[in-house]
């Protein structure tokens, strides 16, 4: 299946700029299965050759640039995206001016860098380009690699020494552009953005015909939150989980077909479902994964570090720092690694205090761990559980506990209770790189 992905993508890197790119169009003029297809412009996607715009449909494209309205800091674009900091942590004050997509063409690299904007001024946006990666870096600007990439070590050393940043991202570069048109260049969050399509992840596609060493070599990073994985059929239609266990046991040449749960209780939204809506399927059905699907076809993947991020950058109906204003800390509890406070609510205003529940613990975790670190921190990855019990909002308190901790990150176990019950906990890890 790789050979006819790669003769795909190869197809793709051949198109005209502007030429419209169509699953069912290369299925046919390629004669490969259209989830091949499918998964082939993906990776193109995620490497920048090609663009997908609603409603209008996928294009190769030479770049797409994102000028920002006002200069702003890596560190903001770092917290509100979500990103993981490679190298160069020590220069996320530094002002970003433009944003750029590139697809491999060196040409749009040295027209990008050296243009109106200083190097120093822009975030080049690279899928798993090796040597894209290279030239950005020797043309002293900055570097988001999309998927999950990771860059030569040689790179980090380089950013390091010339005062540059290379952050990573498990979205596609459509899935961060959007984001950075509705979070950073349009200046805020709208009602659309409060959906999945919005925060999902590329999702990691594992077929029915694949063998379980795929699973290996490929998803370990997914096994560690989920004890089943949604399989796809060669047209993207979910068609069973993968019981990772089992996946785990069996011989590496083993066809996941062979080990599927045709029956598996996996949880599957649509793209236009709110991260409200998601996160109370999660809560309910007590799991940390949801398939996202697309007229029937698997596009994405929310996790519960998904759903955490969102409620913590997304700005719901207050802030983080509102939240903060119900919080009363207990001096008399509190320890550097511990702390517990009273939580107070405005009058009446929230009698349904459930809702805000996991906004109020990310805001006081986020809290404890500044306060820890002694310096601003963003929220790396989490997971959370809520209880059947009912408790009143009068008495409610919140604990917090520093479980594990390094120079640049801790670990916190957040608790929500009165005194004899816990409604809500949360295990949370933030980072000050």
């Amino acid at each position: 299946m790789a050979a006819k992905s790669d003769m795909v993508i190869a197809y793709i890197e051949s198109l005209d700029v502007g030429a419209k790119v169509s699953v069912r169009g290369l299925s046919t003029a390629l004669g490969v299965s259209q989830g091949t297809v499918y998964k082939a412009i993906k990776s193109a996607e995620a490497s920048g050759l090609v663009m997908t715009r609603p409603k209008t449909g996928t294009f190769r494209i030479d770049s797409a640039v994102s000028v920002l309205e006002q200069k702003t800091k890596i560190a903001h674009i770092i917290k509100v995206l979500g990103l993981t900091v490679l190298a160069g942590s020590q220069y996320t004050d530094k002002a970003i001016g433009c944003i750029l997509v590139a697809d491999g063409d060196e040409e749009s690299v040295r027209d990008g860098a050296c243009g109106e904007y200083e190097a120093d001024s822009v975030l080049f946006i690279v899928g798993n380009r090796p040597e894209i990666q290279k030239l950005v870096m020797q043309s002293g600007a900055n570097l988001l690699i999309t998927g999950g990439g990771r860059p030569d070590e040689n790179l980090i050393i380089y950013a390091e020494k010339n005062g540059n940043c290379i952050l990573s991202s498990l979205q596609s570069t459509y899935s961060l552009l959007r984001l950075l048109n509705s979070h950073i260049v349009g200046g805020g969050i709208t009602k659309t953005d409060s959906r999945v399509s919005s925060w999902m992840q590329a999702p990691y596609l594992l077929y029915y015909n694949d063998i379980t060493a795929d699973w290996h070599r490929l998803y370990q990073s997914v096994s560690s939150i989920v004890s089943e994985y949604p399989v796809v059929n060669d047209e993207l239609e979910l068609c069973g989980t993968l019981d990772i266990a089992k996946a785990f046991a069996a011989n590496p040449s083993q066809k996941v077909s062979g080990v599927l749960n045709a029956s598996g209780d996996y949880l599957q939204v649509d793209q236009g479902t709110t991260m409200q809506e998601a996160a109370e399927k999660m809560v309910l059905s007590g799991k940390n994964l949801v398939a996202v699907t697309q007229d029937g076809k698997m596009c994405g993947l929310i996790t519960a570090s998904d759903i955490l991020r969102y409620y913590l950058y997304s700005g719901r109906s207050r802030t983080q720092y509102q939240y903060e204003s119900f919080l009363e800390e207990a001096a008399a509890h509190a320890s550097k690694g511990h702390k517990t406070f009273y939580i107070r609510f405005p009058g009446d205003e929230l009698d349904n205090y459930s809702e805000f529940s996991l906004s109020i613990m990310l805001a006081a975790a986020k809290k404890h761990a500044d306060d820890f670190l002694k310096k601003p921190c963003k929220l790396d990855n989490g997971t959370f559980f809520v209880s059947e019990h009912t408790v009143s909002k009068d008495g409610l308190m919140l604990s917090s506990v520093i479980s594990r901790c390094g120079d640049s990150y801790c670990v916190l176990e957040v608790e929500m209770h009165d005194e004899t019950k816990s409604c809500a906990k949360s295990i949370l890890m933030f980072s000050s790189g």
